[in-house]
């Protein structure tokens, strides 16, 4: 809802059979969309959310929480892109975070 908060969760799988080194997650967030509350380890720059995750084993997981709200303008499917990767990673993984807005009420 236009002016409301969303609660997100970014999930990060080290899928391979060797430990990260100095993975790292972010969002780009879509326009009209905010951080509405800082977790610990977040850190929040202009339109970009990132965290510095380390090291993930083999098989590991590490889940980040995101609330986000939606000015009072926004409306429609809004988009956010996340991305994971490591410095020992051959590739980056991106997804979309999306959400639809609608008017209170």
């Amino acid at each position: 809802m236009a002016g409301g908060v969303g609660a997100f969760t970014v999930t990060v799988v080290n899928r391979s059979n060797a430990p990260t080194e100095n993975a790292g997650a972010g969002v780009v967030l879509a326009p009209g969309m905010f951080v509405a509350a800082r977790t610990p380890g977040m850190i929040v720059t202009g339109d970009s959310v990132v965290w510095n995750l380390g090291a993930i084993p083999p098989g590991g997981t590490r889940r980040l929480p995101l609330r986000l709200r939606a000015d009072s303008e926004t409306r429609g499917l809004k988009c956010n892109l996340a991305y994971v990767g490591a410095s020992n990673a051959t590739r980056t993984r991106r997804n979309g975070l999306c959400t639809r807005v609608v008017a209170p009420g």
